[in-house]
């Protein structure tokens, strides 16, 4: 949120990453670290906890010298080494709190096998399936365009914005750009034409509006053209109104939480 990299950024993104590994590590209810802070606010710690917290201060501190954006962008990613250090401290904290045995643990551990099974009730399925729907507005326009269509080994040209009309189109190129196959490329503006034209001089040419300018799925606005045709009479995106009037970044943000 501000220019460069200072104390203040690293105090901002430990915050939002302490919060998201608090809900992302168990998706707990309570919260995924609550027998963690038990530990440390009883300080009923021994060498192995201790060793624990030990990693998990390296990690987080290597990484407050690293300029990173945490927290709202796919959760405490950049912390992934703590992942094993908060399991161990986790399934240790029953014996270490109320001791080897005795009732005290046995009810916690029982507490932590309801929490993780409520949690694969709830919050795996809207992680895995809801959360992202939409993402940035991709949808499955692409997958029906290219189950209608059958090109070839033409160099398709993509009108319209990076977010969804280009990236939907991107997931159907092959690894190896220079296979036999449909080669999709964004025709973001007269030069980047020119230099995909450029690139595939052997390859049919077509051209293809996205769902932000159709305001549907993809459309053929011209092809098969001659292989090299720069189509100077139809503008590329940089040129064209989009018909969708939402911010690219819409579909993110209305569903994150």
């Amino acid at each position: 949120p501000w220019p460069g990299h200072g104390l203040r950024d690293v105090v901002l993104n430990s915050m939002l990453n302490g919060a998201a590994l608090n809900m992302e590590l168990f998706a707990w209810a309570c919260g995924s670290l609550v027998f963690v802070v038990a530990l440390i606010v009883t300080r009923r710690l021994r060498a192995l906890e201790w060793s624990m917290l030990a990693i998990i201060a390296l990690v987080v501190g290597l990484h407050a010298l690293y300029w990173f954006s945490g927290g709202p962008d796919f959760a405490a990613r950049y912390w992934y080494l703590v992942i094993v250090p908060c399991i161990v401290l986790t399934v240790r904290a029953p014996a270490a709190l109320f001791g080897a045995g005795t009732p005290g643990a046995t009810r916690a551990t029982v507490v932590m096998l309801a929490l993780s099974a409520s949690s694969v009730l709830t919050w795996t399925p809207w992680r895995a399936s809801d959360k992202y729907h939409g993402y940035r507005q991709m949808g499955g326009e692409m997958r029906d365009f290219t189950r209608q269509q059958s090109l070839g080994d033409a160099l398709v040209l993509v009108r319209g914005r990076r977010h969804p009309d280009y990236h939907e189109a991107s997931l159907e190129n092959p690894l190896d750009l220079r296979a036999p196959v449909t080669i999709y490329a964004w025709d973001r503006s007269a030069e980047v034409r020119r230099a995909a034209v450029a690139a595939y001089p052997d390859r049919p040419v077509y051209i293809i509006d996205g769902p932000t300018i159709t305001g549907g799925g993809f459309r053929i606005v011209a092809g098969p053209l001659p292989a090299g045709s720069l189509a100077p009479e139809i503008p590329s995106s940089a040129d064209i109104p989009s018909v969708v009037g939402r911010d690219a970044n819409e579909g993110m943000q209305r569903r994150t939480p």
